[in-house]
């Protein structure tokens, strides 16, 4: 797994945050990510590519499950948002594949935000 996220960042402005996910061989079935839920609060969200089959929350973590790629042996999911105007600090979170209940794989990051 592979996480693309911006370091560094400034309210208003666009950025990026992509998770891509490989499995030699090709997916057997659906793929579960959970995210730190309060690292999104920075953003302004407008939505993601592709939309999850399954979301879930447990007031910690978003759990987003997706349908496997219909060929390859990679998903990349897109995060389409900008910092909220408001935003004046960063915020951490990580990103989990689970299978089943286990966490397989497991990338931290931050975000720092600058006036």
């Amino acid at each position: 797994m592979t996480v693309e996220y911006a370091a560094v960042a400034r309210a208003g402005l666009d950025v990026p945050w992509q998770v891509q996910v490989r499995q030699v061989g090709g997916f057997d079935g659906p793929v579960t990510l959970a995210v730190t839920a309060d690292y999104f609060d920075i953003y302004e969200e407008q939505g993601l590519d592709p939309q999850p089959t399954a979301e879930s929350s447990d007031g910690t973590y978003l759990y987003w499950t997706f349908d496997p790629p219909p060929v390859g042996d990679q998903l990349a999911v897109d995060f389409d948002a900008y910092i909220q105007p408001s935003s004046q600090l960063g915020s951490s979170g990580e990103v989990s594949v689970l299978v089943g209940n286990e966490r397989v794989a497991t990338t931290e990051f931050h975000t720092w935000l600058v006036p």
